[in-house]
């Protein structure tokens, strides 16, 4: 009987993962005839978290193949392939009152935490796009805030006062569209989990839908959700027109745990459907808060809960009337905010979790103007450098006047790209991807904005000197970047592996007795091979095999996880008389 020879060798086998992303070359309408997107809208946004799921309402003819729906999620600079999981026909629109499809979409593990324009598209049916529809949140069920924004009432593209941003048409002393972009950047700096927007977006006597896509597009440039409603000042807009550019006029939505409903202050087109529904919510032990908008308390065609019958939501927030106050306390508060063309006035409400409930903690004085005159904001951010993708390291110096604390602030990075990618100073890196084709890298940086004050947050390649090592890791072990017995290429500590090995396997390269090797391989009495190594906890390893050294193919073993002690793999030997086996680091 012939004995069974095998040869092992170890080494590290660099991978790089790669992940593709779709970018949708063309045009893409707003929306066409024979596919509309109902919801999410502009208006009416949907919230889910990395690798979960949403519901897309779509208007468009029966009888589509449900295997051939897709789904992409675009920001200015990358988009990234959802998963269409089901796709059902009935009446699904609107508030279940129009038919059409109902999607399942599955978010990308891989999406970063911003706000997305939708495309929803079928070879039968066409294309169709929602701006700034749906927002990524890493955990729905973590503390956050939002900004009540009211009775901007634009109406005129300029203002004719540079200093409040405010616009006089015939007499009428409103808002205007170059205030909205004013207001953007001191938006995007505080970063609120959404906007939330009670009525009169544009004033009656300025325009028609034209007017409502420039203001749309304006507020496009706060890169976060807006639940927007339609209030007096907003008569002259038909309902088609309404739902057109925001979505449906009157709605509800669930953010994890937190309900939020909008009632129209112009029809009551489904007013049983929306009395149901928030009725229905406190019989949904999963919900924990109810925050309750409309344009205004009182006239036309406001809603309020029924009294004494433990319905009564935990806030609502109205506008209307352009002045700050707390309407009601008891049985809940209703609180008004100031209307946002002056000076860009908002309201303020932070939410906190605790284990089984929601608390808002700002009913006492919410309010602040994002403006102190004009273009100048309140809040400021301040690059050291060109924030155009040129770079391969920046600051941002914030400057926050307001007494607020804005724990879960935002500044995105772009930059050069970098294979290691960039390492952030006072604040924490959420996400980096490539764009233009790779060129470039975005780094989106959550930031801790003390009230009344200031931080400086700073960004800088892993690598900077492009060796596989990164350079903190460099200068732990060996003093500086620039030392050359730290050279990717030498081995400082004999132990037969160079230093970029080293880092790759997770081992201490100045260390001989730390090293990745096969300790053991042997043959058990049912003739497997036996193969042993000491592992790094948080490091992955495969088995690769090789009848003659020209070519190893992966086993089906990986990923293996590391433990940090010793690993031990039985492997069933193929016919073959010879093999020869390695271990692999997978990154």
């Amino acid at each position: 009987m012939k004995r069974q020879q095998v040869i092992v060798v170890c080494g590290c086998v660099r991978w790089f993962l790669v992940e593709v992303s779709i970018v949708w070359i063309g045009i893409l309408p707003s929306a066409l005839d024979a596919l509309t997107i109902a919801r999410p809208n502009f208006g009416v946004p949907v919230f889910a978290e990395p690798g979960g799921v949403f519901k897309v309402e779509v208007k468009d003819d029966a009888g589509r193949n449900a295997s051939q729906w897709s789904a992409v999620l675009m920001n200015d600079l990358q988009s990234w392939t959802a998963t269409v999981e089901q796709a059902e026909y009935g009446t699904y629109v609107d508030n279940n009152t129009v038919t059409g499809y109902r999607l399942t979409v599955r978010v990308p593990a891989s999406v970063s935490p911003e706000v997305f324009k939708l495309v929803v598209s079928h070879p039968n049916g066409g294309v169709a796009t929602n701006r700034n529809a749906v927002s990524i949140v890493q955990n729905l069920e973590t503390n956050f805030y939002i900004l009540h924004y009211t009775d901007i009432q634009v109406t005129a593209k300029e203002p004719t006062n540079p200093d409040t941003g405010e616009a006089n048409l015939n007499g009428d002393i409103k808002g205007s569209i170059r205030e909205i972009y004013w207001h953007a950047p001191a938006v995007n700096l505080i970063n609120p989990r959404f906007m939330f927007h009670t009525g009169d977006e544009k004033e009656n006597n300025w325009g028609g839908e034209t007017e409502y896509e420039l203001y749309i597009e304006a507020s496009c440039s706060m890169r976060t959700p807006a639940f927007v409603s339609r209030g007096n000042n907003d008569s002259t807009t038909t309902t088609d027109v309404w739902r057109r550019q925001f979505g449906v006029e009157t709605y509800s939505c669930t953010m994890g745990s937190f309900y939020i409903c909008m009632k129209d202050f112009r029809e009551d087109n489904f007013m049983p459907w929306f009395s149901d529904d928030y009725v229905a919510s406190f019989a949904n032990s999963a919900i924990k808060y109810r925050l309750f908008g409309q344009h205004f308390n009182s006239g036309s065609r406001q809603w309020m809960p029924p009294t004494g019958q433990g319905l009564d939501p935990d806030l609502m927030l109205v506008g209307h009337g352009h002045v700050n106050s707390i309407l009601q306390e008891s049985p809940y508060h209703i609180i008004e905010t100031a209307a946002a063309f002056v000076r860009g006035s908002v309201g303020f409400f932070q939410f906190n979790k605790s284990a089984d409930d929601w608390t808002c903690t700002t009913l006492g004085d919410p309010w602040f103007q994002l403006m102190s005159y004009g273009a100048t904001a309140r809040i400021t951010n301040t690059l050291g450098y060109a924030n155009d993708g040129t770079q391969t390291t920046n600051t941002a110096t914030i400057v926050n006047n307001i007494p607020k604390n804005f724990h879960d602030g935002r500044v995105r990075f772009l930059l050069q790209n970098a294979a290691m990618g960039y390492k952030v100073t006072n604040g924490q890196l959420l996400a980096q991807y490539a764009y233009n084709s790779g060129s470039n890298m975005a780094v989106l940086v959550k930031v801790n904005i003390p009230a009344s004050g200031g931080i400086t947050v700073s960004i800088s390649q892993v690598d900077a000197n492009y060796n596989g090592m990164p350079d903190a890791w460099e200068i732990t072990y060996f003093g500086s970047t620039s030392n050359p017995l730290g050279a990717a290429n030498y081995d400082w500590d004999h132990d037969g592996q160079d230093n970029l090995h080293e880092y790759m396997a997770g081992t201490t390269p100045t260390d001989p007795l730390s090293v990745f090797k096969i300790t053991s391989s042997t043959m058990d009495a049912s003739g497997k091979l036996v193969l042993q190594w000491p592992s790094v906890a948080g490091k992955s390893y495969g088995i690769q095999a090789s009848a003659n050294l020209l070519g190893f193919q992966n086993t089906a073993d990986a990923p293996i996880a590391g433990t940090g002690g010793i690993l031990t793999k039985s492997l069933t030997i193929g016919p073959a008389l010879r093999g020869f086996y390695r271990i692999v680091v997978i990154p």
